[in-house]
Formats: structure tokens, sequence, C-alpha cells
């Protein structure tokens, strides 16, 4: 067997893959039934049926396989979605979902291919670099718990004990930075201390729910991984790591309130939340459960937030301004929101005024 050539090869000699990066872990090696119900509610797999169905199988696309061990059949490791397709095209009652448009599909089907093209490798290792040039510098872009696992298969495939070391051969391999690397793995090992806490007790949480850009996106604040004791943002060992904060820190993140509405919310608020909890103060006014925008106020935040607020007044009123002259039929209600803006920006300059006039009188003493 050699990918020197593709080969065609039957349908029901292609297995998925236990170990595909994009499958949640709870579907992992797991039978094909949960297979085909992640790949229908997730991975568009009724699109891709249809243009099967109508143009046939696209040759330039093989799937890449390894030997499983069952004789003369083969693990998917790349093209298990389009594996799905196929399968189901050919077998709709396969379907655990949307079992009436998927038969619809076969049955109108121009195009049933039994055997599709590959490229059978040797193993596993052989196809990594591959994925990762495909997925996560390539045009179809994994999302980070998915390059996470991906890396952490690249590791394990190689043998480098120097974790520094490590890290840079796998950075080489994908073409990123070593940092991003082990930020990734850091945030990997995170999640599954999450995962093994059953995620808290928090409701609805579980790995199909879990933003986990949010974790990788709050180790660029160093404060954050500090909240957590960590002795580095960038050290998948999580040495130090403070399981009591790491709760803390996930219910913020993910615990939602009756509106559906996270403590921190949205990842630009990571900012925010670095910053208060640099202080004790603002810190113990977030516990004790002041939003973000009022908890910012006892840390060194405010002035910042100030010059951005108005900075973006300025631009939104010069933008209504540039509007003004195609108003039709103005409003009462919109004369009296710019007068209350009127009133604010007195009262604003008013008090700016008499600050910078106070720092004049002490620089001048």
């Amino acid at each position: 067997m050699s990918k020197d050539r593709v080969q065609f090869i039957n349908v029901n000699k292609l297995h998925f893959d236990p170990d595909n990066p994009r499958l949640p872990s709870i579907k992992q090696g797991i039978d094909t039934e949960k297979v085909y119900e992640y790949m229908i509610e997730k991975a568009n797999i009724i699109e891709l049926m249809g243009s099967i169905a109508e143009t046939g199988y696209f040759e330039g696309e093989p799937v890449l396989a390894i030997p499983s061990n069952e004789e003369d059949s083969f693990i998917v490791v790349e093209g298990n979605r389009r594996l799905a397709a196929v399968k189901l095209l050919l077998d709709p009652s396969l379907a655990t979902r949307k079992m009436r448009t998927i038969s619809k599909i076969s049955e109108e089907a121009t195009h049933k291919p039994g055997q599709i093209p590959a490229l059978i490798y040797n193993n596993r290792k052989e196809i990594l670099n591959y994925l990762g040039y495909r997925h996560i510098t390539g045009i179809k872009e994994w999302d980070p718990l998915q390059k996470a696992r991906y890396l952490e298969q690249l590791a394990d495939s190689l043998s480098i004990d120097n974790e520094a070391e490590l890290h840079e051969s796998l950075a080489k391999t994908i073409g990123s930075k070593r940092y991003y690397v082990a930020q990734l793995l850091t945030g990997l090992n995170i999640y599954r201390k999450i995962k093994e806490q059953e995620y808290f007790d928090i409701e609805d949480l579980d790995e199909e729910q879990i933003d986990f850009s949010l974790l990788t996106t709050s180790l660029n604040y160093s404060s954050l991984s500090n909240f957590l004791e960590l002795n580095s943002n960038r050290d998948p060992s999580l040495t130090g790591l403070n399981l009591d904060k790491l709760e803390t820190f996930t219910n913020w993140l993910f615990k939602k309130n009756a509106s559906g509405k996270t403590r921190v919310g949205e990842s630009r608020n990571l900012k925010l939340l670095s910053k208060i909890v640099e202080f004790d103060k603002a810190l113990e006014k977030f516990e004790d459960g002041d939003p973000l925008e009022e908890a910012v106020k006892y840390t060194d935040q405010p002035d910042e937030i100030f010059s951005i607020s108005i900075r973006e007044a300025k631009r939104e009123l010069k933008n209504a301004n540039e509007y003004i002259h195609m108003v039709k039929n103005p409003k009462t209600h919109d004369h009296e929101i710019l007068s209350e803006i009127y009133r604010l920006a007195e009262n604003l300059v008013f008090l700016i005024k008499k600050e910078l006039d106070k720092m004049t009188d002490g620089t001048e003493a």
C-alpha cells in the first residue's frame, strides 16, 4: 500500500477515525451512530450529500486512510465528513436525525458512489503534518479545540522530551509560533480539568457548548493566569493551578443567568476582567455580584474607559451629522436625546476643565 497513487476503495471497507480531532471526545471511539448524529447536527452533512448526489464525488479530493486492525479495511484519518455523506447516500437508514430529508436526497440522487478515491498511508504519523497544513494554517481551519487536539496527537508522535524544543518543533510543523502552541496545549489541559470536575455542575455546559476560545484567549492576560495561580500561562502541566479559583473562573465565563448571559459575556470583556482581578477592592465587588462595568471602577481602568467612550461618542455623532441633511421626518424623541447629549457634554467639559485646572495649579505651585 502506498500514497503514491490514488486507489478506489469500497465504502464499506472505510471506517471513521475514533481519534478525529473534529469530533467531541464524548463521541470519539464510540459507535458510528453517534458519529452520524454529530455530522448531521454540526457538520453541514446534508449540503455535502446534495452536492455529491448531484455531481458525484470529486476525485481530486481523496480521503487519507491507514490500515485498520480488520483485514482489508481502513480508517479514514482525513475525510470523515465526506465518508459520512457517501455512506448516508448509500444507506439513509444510518441517519439518526433529519431522516426524511436524507432519504429524499438519497432517493433522488444521480450519483451514489460505492467506491471513493483514497490515499493509503502506512500509519497516522505520516498524515499528521498534512493535517496541520490543511486545518491549522491552511484553507479549512479547525476551531481552537480541534487544533489543540491535533497538536497533542502530533506531540505524541514525536520523540522530544524537552518541552521548549517540542513546542518549537510543533510550531515549525504548523507554521506558527511556539507561544501559540504552548498556549493551545495549556488551554486544552485547563479544559480537561474543567471536564474532570464535571463542568463544576454548570447547567447545560458540556464539550459542545463550552467556548474553548475563551479559555485560550484568557491566557493572553497574565493577571488571569495569576488569578488561577498558574506558574505560567504557557505551561501545559498546569503547575500551581488552584481548582477553587478555576471553579470561580469557569462560572464567570460559562454559567448563564436567567437571561442567558454570563458574568463576563464576550471575549473582549476579558480585558476588563484581567484588570479587576489585579485589584482587591474591584475583585471583591465583582465577586459580590457587581457587573464588570461597575467593578472596573475600582481599578485604574476608568481613565481608559472614559477616553474610549468619548472617542466612540464623537465617531457616532459625526456619523449622525453626515446624515442630518437627508432626514425628512425629524422626531421629537430624537431632539430630546440630542438635548440630553448636549447637557451631558456640557457637564463633562466643565468637569474635565476643572480637573485640568487643578493639575495646572498644582504644577505651577
